[in-house]
């Protein structure tokens, strides 16, 4: 649509150009009775002409046109004379709308209402200054007033006077400055680079970038600190870091670009409710403590409510529980449960290949993040280390395992050979040991030990007496003599002995006493015994010897993209029993990209004779889960089957029947 134009007069157009009069005519004029030339004028009429239709083709562009409008090819720049005013520019425009608006000398856009008088008030003025800082008076959004001063919170915090009241489900959280981000890319072989990249949602180039090399032990962080990644071994499948929020994330591996990511918030605080409001939440992002000011112990806390429960239960309150580290009740102990009482630690039996006599192995326990105790245990000692909490029995040149116990909290095991610092690492929690437990089995009561049960006074030592009110006392299925019965037994023995020893009759003649003691004596007789047990024990030893000492272990090789690598210090060997029956696997073998379809790890030597397949349960490192060893007795084939990608190996300890 056309626009209209400034200047509608029509222009003297003159289209000859001519030619420009000499200086000194245009300093001095004409002279009397001098006749110019002609094309004198035509550069004048020319000139005049070209001079005002260049006037009115920018004033069409950059002055204020008649209809209010502005068109302009650059910034429209005002300055006043001096500073004595402090209004730059007013729009008198919007006096007739009950306000005025300015620009301020000092750079201010301030809007104020009319006054009574019919000018502005400038003492209830809205002014937005240079920085962005917004001062106003009596501000409010679609009607509803807004919280101003001391009424509200700043951004970075401060006080209020008044209450919080909020409609939202969520009316107040807390979260911390940066997102953490996870890849759950898995295991990546050491020296693998891997990159993560970082934007503002909604924009598209991203602006941050941070490298790690797998296997460094060294993480990255960016100069601000704002956008990490941790560092990465070749056992961890999880990428992680923090990120600023609201930023959105891209992943490669080696220079290739694989996926897309974002950030999830670390809320350490909320207060929330349900969509019925029917409940009420406190949720935290970590463990939450209960303390006085600066984390001294508190004067209490007094819980006047119907009831306090933990995961779904009821909590008994004082002097009804006891604390998990122990303590004392003024009450019964009151159970239901089959199982009424357990005393429990973790049981530790951890693979290493046999050491000579004389090698200082350094075990350690993994516990809450970091390799936390440890005890030095030398091959060939008898006596047992470490104390009843945490201690490893004696360990001899034969021995494949660590064994002891420990506490429940272990989730990792570790033994390091001192001279050569070879070692090996046990991925799984340390099993439970059960030294007591107080259970019942329908009707009957049971006590059971995890190995001895003494019954002794304090400091071990000697009881006065124990005194058991039974009917009946049993060993092994079998009654047990008590003492009165034991004393009449012996009385009527003696009796009958006695009366056996004034029998003249019964005795022996002495020709009978000749020919008796010429037979075989009771010692003659023990000592042919003797002889005969200890040659069938030589024997029998001799021949079970035979039948299962193996031949030599043979060293497994690892098919080509089975995943599969030998664990330092711990390599996988197979061999067959004496008697060719059963075929036996020792050592770890280390898995990258671990998968639950059955995988063909090695084949046995040809050598090998089986007659059929067989099967065994092995154990996983770094998981809970469960592996399976094949053998296919057709292909010679050694198969394994793996129940969770989160293993980073797989112990080949197994005996399968092969022959019969």
């Amino acid at each position: 649509m056309a626009t209209e134009k400034t200047f509608n007069q029509g222009l003297p157009e003159w289209q000859k150009a001519g030619s420009k009069p000499p200086s000194t005519i245009i300093t001095g004029g004409w002279a009397a009775n001098q006749k110019p030339p002609a094309d004198y004028f035509n550069w004048f009429f020319n000139t005049t002409y070209m001079a005002l239709k260049e006037l009115q083709e920018v004033a069409d562009k950059e002055f204020i046109k008649r209809d209010g409008t502005v068109s302009m090819t650059s910034a429209l720049k005002v300055k006043l004379a001096s500073n004595s005013g402090s209004v730059l520019i007013i729009n008198e425009g919007s006096v007739s709308h009950g306000f005025s608006t300015a620009i301020t000398a000092a750079g201010y856009i301030v809007m104020a209402p009319m006054g009574s008088d019919g000018t502005p008030d400038w003492t209830k003025q809205l002014r937005l200054n240079r920085l962005g800082a917004l001062d106003v008076q009596d501000l409010t959004i679609k009607g509803e007033p807004i919280a101003l001063a001391k009424d509200y919170l700043p951004l970075i915090g401060g006080e209020m006077l008044g209450a919080i009241a909020s409609a939202a489900a969520t009316p107040i959280q807390a979260r911390l400055p940066n997102n953490i981000y996870t890849w759950n890319r898995g295991k990546q072989a050491d020296g693998t680079v891997i990159k993560v990249e970082s934007r503002l949602a909604g924009t598209s180039p991203y602006t941050q970038s941070l490298e790690i090399t797998v296997g460094s032990g060294v993480g990255a962080v960016s100069a601000d600190g704002n956008f990490t990644i941790d560092a990465v071994g070749a056992n961890d499948a999880i990428v992680k870091g923090t990120v600023q929020f609201g930023h959105t994330l891209r992943y490669s591996v080696n220079g290739v670009n694989i996926t897309t990511g974002v950030s999830v918030a670390q809320y350490w605080y909320r207060v929330t409710r349900n969509d019925d409001g029917s409940k009420n939440y406190l949720q935290f992002g970590a463990p939450l403590d209960f303390s006085g000011i600066g984390g001294t112990i508190g004067a209490g806390i007094n819980f006047v409510q119907a009831y306090l429960r933990f995961n779904g239960r009821d909590i008994a309150i004082k002097d009804e529980v006891l604390l998990l580290t122990g303590g004392e009740l003024t009450g019964t102990v009151h159970t239901r449960a089959s199982i009424a009482y357990t005393g429990k630690v973790g049981d530790i039996k951890h693979y290493i290949n046999p050491q000579p006599v004389g090698t200082v192995i350094r075990f350690e326990l993994f516990i809450d993040g970091v390799w936390s105790k440890s005890l030095d245990i030398t091959v060939g000692d008898t006596t047992i280390t470490g104390t009843s909490d945490f201690f490893l029995n004696p360990m001899t040149n034969t021995a494949s395992y660590i064994t002891g116990i420990g506490p429940l909290e272990a989730t990792k095991t570790k033994a390091t050979v001192i001279s050569t610092g070879a070692n090996t690492i046990s991925g799984a929690a340390l099993p439970t040991f059960w030294w007591l437990r107080i259970l019942r089995n329908f009707y009957d009561t049971c006590i059971q030990a995890g190995k001895n049960l003494i019954f002794s006074a304090y400091g071990n030592a000697q009881l006065d007496s124990v005194e058991v009110k039974t009917k009946s006392l049993t060993q092994n299925g079998k009654k047990v003599a008590l003492t009165d019965d034991v004393n009449n037994s012996i009385a009527t023995v003696q009796t009958s002995l006695y009366n056996h020893i004034d029998d003249t009759v019964s005795h022996i003649t002495s020709s009978e006493r000749i020919d008796w003691n010429s037979k075989e004596t009771k010692e003659g007789a023990q000592s042919k015994a003797n002889l005969a047990e200890t040659n069938s024990k030589a024997f029998t030893t001799s021949e079970i010897a035979k039948l299962k000492e193996p031949s030599a272990w043979t060293k497994a090789a690892f098919r080509s993209g089975s995943g599969f690598t030998h664990f330092a210090g711990a390599d996988v060997h197979t061999t067959i029993s004496a008697d060719g029956k059963v075929l036996y696997g020792r050592g770890t073998g280390a898995i990258s990209n671990p998968t639950t379809a059955q995988i063909e790890a090695f084949t046995l030597p040809s050598s090998y004779v089986i007659d059929f397949s067989g099967s065994a349960p092995v154990t996983l490192q770094n998981s809970s889960g469960t592996a399976r060893i094949l053998i296919d007795a057709a292909t010679k084939k050694v198969l394994v089957n793996i129940s969770d990608t989160n293993a980073t190996g797989v112990m080949f300890s197994f005996a399968i029947p092969i022959k019969l």
